[in-house]
């Protein structure tokens, strides 16, 4: 007996989806959480600031590696990128007007098969 119907169904489009989800996963942004530690500083006037524990020190400029808001930098496509993308869309769409075509087709035989139907009935 074959099991064929668990099978995995394929895509449509098939390697046109999996960039098309690469390429949505790209615009996403992530989320970044921050959360206050115990050892936080707390500031003061002058510069001057005690962490929880009671320790001063003085407050320097944070390095690019300790910045809590440092962003990634932002990637810039290149224009082959940007024209891969646009004939994978282009294509897509080329497949969606096709099969409006064909639906559109199929939906005019039935319309011109169901007058036929009627105008026969008619005469009896």
């Amino acid at each position: 007996m074959a099991l064929g119907f668990f099978r995995k169904k394929k895509k449509p489009f098939g390697k046109l989806d999996e960039e098309l989800e690469d390429l949505e996963k790209s615009f996403e942004s992530p989320k970044k959480e921050f959360k206050l530690r115990e050892t936080e500083p707390v500031v003061h006037e002058f510069g001057e600031f005690k962490t929880r524990f009671g320790e001063e020190e003085r407050m320097s400029a944070p390095t690019i590696a300790e910045h809590p808001l440092r962003e990634a930098p932002l990637r810039v496509e290149e224009p082959s990128m940007i024209s891969k993308d646009l004939e994978i869309i282009s294509s897509k769409l080329d497949a969606i007007k096709a099969q409006i075509e064909s639906i559109n087709q199929r939906l005019a035989n039935l319309e011109r098969i169901a007058a036929a139907e009627q105008s026969t009935e008619k005469r009896w």
